[in-house]
């Protein structure tokens, strides 16, 4: 995502951001270190949306963001493959892509997620090394290997 794009991202969901901030205090932004996210005008803003409330990771950092790449890739690839003639024509593509996105995904990605979190906590902070990663990974085809047994077994 380049500078611009990340801006209007950000500036279409400021009011949403402040609504959490006044449900959530503690409520935390934590972003990679993209080039995107880490030109002047974009700190300006973060610092105006968080003020002390922004985590930065290093560029593309595979522990942490992982579901919002993930999805963001995802959302790229069914964008891309429709073929958009113009930028109205992107712009409504890419609303119709979102909305398609099954919640399973996200909640798939997002418990994948939780998975990571604890594991880094296990480690004290420490970075998830390739081994770890294959690990999570192979315990959440178990488990989602699991849950569609048992969906079968009720029905």
């Amino acid at each position: 995502m380049q500078e611009f794009s990340y801006a209007q991202a950000l500036e279409y969901y400021k009011d949403n951001f402040e609504n959490f901030k006044k449900l959530n205090k503690n409520m935390f932004f934590e972003q990679d270190g993209a080039s995107s996210h880490t030109s002047k005008k974009i700190k300006k803003l973060l610092e105006e949306l968080f003020g002390d409330n922004l985590i930065q990771n290093a560029p593309h950092s595979p522990d942490i963001a992982y579901p919002i790449e993930t999805l963001w890739a995802e959302l790229k690839k069914k964008v891309k493959e429709r073929r958009a003639k113009n930028l109205d024509e992107l712009k409504q593509i890419t609303i119709e892509e979102w909305n398609k996105i099954p919640k399973s995904f996200i909640q798939k990605l997002f418990k994948n997620f939780i998975k990571r979190c604890k594991k880094i906590i296990e480690l004290n902070g420490g970075r998830l090394e390739p081994v770890y990663l294959k690990q999570i990974r192979k315990e959440a085809e178990k488990e989602e290997k699991e849950e569609k047994e048992e969906k079968k077994t009720k029905k």
